[in-house]
């Protein structure tokens, strides 16, 4: 690989008058050399920029072009398993060979008959490139299809050598080779469906690695997910079939061998097409039931699973629920699994439903079917299980399961629709503890309107309070209060001929909901207080945006307690419809702010400071009130023992400075195709940088030794969030809170003005001394 990057060619080139691609190759040594993944992409994006838009590729000769193209494809070759990064690169080798297909197309081709024409057996490297070039390479894709029968006869080798040594089989080597199948299979399904359907000999290679499939699915392999991969292998080989009524048979016979039963002692001959193989059970963990299953499932089409093979009314995905059913019954080890097939089963039926129903005039989940009555059973056996994440797929499980009963009902006429009473009687006398319940009656909300669901469930303002207190059923409670007051204001606006106004809905969800909202707000238990503040306000101040008066006028903000709930509420409005209730020093609103901000209780002010720099829009310039409120009150907050005090406060004036910061940066960017500034633009910047540079000074100012340990963490903090957000940095680690890309505009006009200077010598030793003192963990 360094070859590539000390290659005379591109000594030659740089040393001349193409400067520009020594910082091109710059950016794909970095790519290459960082370990990553966010930087690796940061690098190749800036490359594949400086390519299109400041190389001539015109101007390079043969050479230096086949240069170029090398060094791409060898990193490509080297981010095998990062299929972004592949795929990124792939768009630049298409882009060199719009100028030169010529020299791109061998250069690949070359790396693929290295790997097609070795005596040796592929590597878990070697399978990692085909896999890639199948998959991220439009040119090495194209070759491949040409070279496919070679392909899988290399593929078939690896298993060949698998399995003569059994004992000391590799099964990172044995998955990579499967997943090779699967997306050969899935990719160049033309080429494979002429040798598994298109001959009247059965071709040996073919039937050989069909053969090492079944044999992994069957237990050979140890390994669950290469057996389960497997499975979705074969299935997706049923894909290749031409017709619907040749995969069926093919998808049939392999369906036999997932029968409920006792294992199979001899060995059963699985037919696909032209190609036959012998099968037995190496093992009785009943988990080649599940692989077949859910690949069918999973990778089978639809018209296979729906297509009525014999006209006698059924189609494999009916014939297909024993087999699921069972699975779930049987399957502990494994049960996640087993009912995420049962799952992809309801998935499947829901897609497939139209054509079945034009296959039978009786109703597919009938008050007295049987198949409605097991899948019920089946969906409330799992509503509470131990095993994370099983509820979870119950309640989807059930939202596919009514969809699939309204469209059956709609197609035979059935009016009444008996079953949804039946459920949700049945969901609400479950106790309140119980995490289904609630994600239940999201998934039936729909079919009945709040009115009914609130009158057959009295109990739920209650008992979403108790939930409020339990952190494992917040979530789920809150979702549903979520769901139940947008459907209370849906059904009001249907009600009315004219439009009612937001006064008019927050009166009727007051009627049903501030007294719980306000308990809940005002209660001493801070566990129900901060899931109220966390999971109710926002969604009820989204929802009906008039709803703070309703709240507001019954508090009293002389008490502590609601004075808490008052910020709470004002922050929240604020922040979810940016509105600021003060104008003057002299407001109601303000004063009460004020109160708050200088409150005993660290909550309080905590609220409090958010209402300050909370905001719906990132670029909403602070008026001079919050301007000069947050002057006045961050130094008397430096002095907490508390550290989560101490991180909420960082996040709130972070959230305040991002503000400033993107609205003075919108400021200069505006501006700057104007050639020149407003008067009131100079001016809210001037603002802008002044208060950044006012709480880094203030920072600084504190790190001297001799001030308080606390103080010093505090003020750490308040420099972290002043340099996070306003100074040209990005840590690669950091998915979010990253400065825009183009701050340095906003920094180049600060230093202009003298201001944001945070690098200097003296400011650099002040952070130092922290690690001379004491104090040195605040490093």
């Amino acid at each position: 690989m360094d070859a590539h990057f000390d290659n005379p060619e591109l000594r030659d080139i740089s040393s001349s008058h193409f400067d520009i691609l020594e910082l091109l190759f710059g950016k794909l040594t970095e790519c290459r050399r960082s370990s990553l993944k966010r930087c690796k992409e940061r690098s190749l994006q800036e490359a594949f920029k400086i390519l299109k838009e400041r190389v001539r590729l015109e101007s390079l000769e043969r050479l230096q072009l086949l240069s170029l193209v090398k060094l791409l494809v060898a990193v490509q070759m080297e981010a095998v398993n990062i299929p972004v990064l592949c795929r990124k690169l792939d768009q630049m080798v298409q882009f060199i060979g719009e100028m030169n297909s010529d020299i791109v197309y061998e250069e690949i081709q070359l790396h693929i008959n290295t790997l097609m024409h070795s005596d040796q057996i592929m590597s878990i490297g070697d399978l990692q490139l085909v896999s890639m070039f199948l998959e991220s390479s439009t040119l090495g894709q194209g070759i491949l299809r040409r070279e496919s029968h070679s392909v899988l006869a290399k593929v078939a080798e690896v298993f060949v050598s698998s399995q003569e040594e059994d004992v000391l089989r590799n099964e990172t080597l044995c998955y990579q080779a499967v997943k090779v199948c699967l997306q050969i299979f899935q990719i160049l399904p033309k080429e494979v469906s002429s040798m598994v359907f298109g001959t009247e000999q059965s071709n040996p290679v073919l039937t050989s690695i069909l053969g090492f499939l079944m044999d992994i699915i069957l237990g050979w392999s140890i390994n669950k997910d290469t057996r389960l991969l497997a499975g979705t292998a074969v299935a997706m080989l049923i894909n290749t079939a031409p017709e619907e009524k040749v995969g069926r048979m093919a998808a049939w016979s392999l369906l036999q061998f997932t029968r409920p039963g006792d294992p199979y002692l001899e060995p059963w001959k699985l037919t696909l097409g032209e190609l036959q193989v012998q099968c037995h059970c190496r093992t009785k963990d009943r988990l080649e039931r599940l692989a077949l299953s859910r690949g069918l499932l999973t990778a089978c089409r639809k018209d296979i699973l729906a297509y009525d093979l014999d006209h006698n009314r059924t189609c494999l995905l009916l014939d297909m629920f024993p087999v699921v059913s069972a699975i779930c019954e049987e399957s502990l080890e494994d049960h996640y699994y087993a009912f995420q097939v049962f799952t992809l089963w309801l998935k499947c039926l829901k897609e497939c439903q139209p054509s079945i129903l034009e296959m039978s005039s009786v109703p597919l989940l009938g008050q007295d079917s049987s198949l409605q009555h097991q899948v019920i059973e089946i969906i409330w056996k799992n509503a509470e299980s131990p095993i994370e994440g099983i509820t979870d797929s119950a309640r989807n499980a059930l939202c596919l399961f009514l969809e699939i009963y309204e469209l059956d009902c709609q197609h035979h006429g059935d009016v009444e629709r008996v079953l949804y009473l039946e459920m949700l009687h049945r969901t609400i006398e479950l106790p309140w503890e119980t995490k289904a319940k609630y994600l239940f009656l999201c998934v039936l909300l729909p079919y009945f309107g709040s009115e009914v669901v609130l009158k057959s469930y009295n109990e739920f303002p209650a008992h979403l309070l108790k939930c409020l207190s339990t952190n494992q059923l917040s979530s789920c409670a809150s979702e549903f209060y979520k769901l139940l007051i947008q459907e209370l204001r849906k059904e009001l606006c249907k009600k009315q001929t004219s439009p009612p106004s937001e006064f008019e809905l927050a009166s009727i969800w007051s009627k049903y909901w501030q007294a719980t909202l306000l308990e809940a707000l005002t209660s001493d238990v801070k566990l129900l207080q901060t899931n109220a503040v966390s999971h109710l306000l926002p969604w009820t101040l989204r929802t009906f945006p008039s709803a703070p008066m309703m709240l507001l006028d019954f508090l009293d903000p002389t008490s502590q307690g609601h004075l808490k709930a008052w910020t709470c509420i004002m922050s929240t409005h604020r922040a979810t419809c940016g509105e600021s209730s003060w104008i003057s020093e002299e407001s109601h609103a303000f004063r009460t702010l004020q109160n708050a901000l200088t409150c005993h209780d660290d909550d309080v002010r905590l609220a409090a400071f958010n209402v300050l720099c909370c905001s719906s829009k990132s670029k909403e310039m602070p008026n001079a009130l919050e301007f000069s409120a947050m002057r006045k009150y961050i130094p008397l907050n430096l002095n907490s023992e508390a550290p989560p005090f101490r991180q909420q406060f960082y996040s709130a004036v972070k959230k305040f400075l991002c503000r400033v910061r993107d609205t003075c940066l919108a400021k200069v960017l505006k501006t700057k195709s104007k050639m020149g500034f407003s008067l009131e633009d100079e001016n809210t910047l001037c603002k802008g940088v002044e208060f950044v540079d006012w709480v880094a000074e203030l920072a600084f100012h504190y790190l001297n030794p001799g001030s308080k340990y606390q103080r010093k963490k505090t003020v750490l903090l308040l420099l972290s969030a002043v340099l996070e957000t306003c100074s040209d940095t990005w840590s690669p680690e950091k998915k979010k809170g990253q400065p825009p890309a183009n701050i340095s505009s906003l920094i180049t006009w600060a230093r202009s003005k003298g201001r944001w200077d945070f690098f200097s010598k003296s400011k650099q030793l002040a952070v130092i001394s922290c690690l001379e003192d004491m104090t040195n963990e605040l490093s």
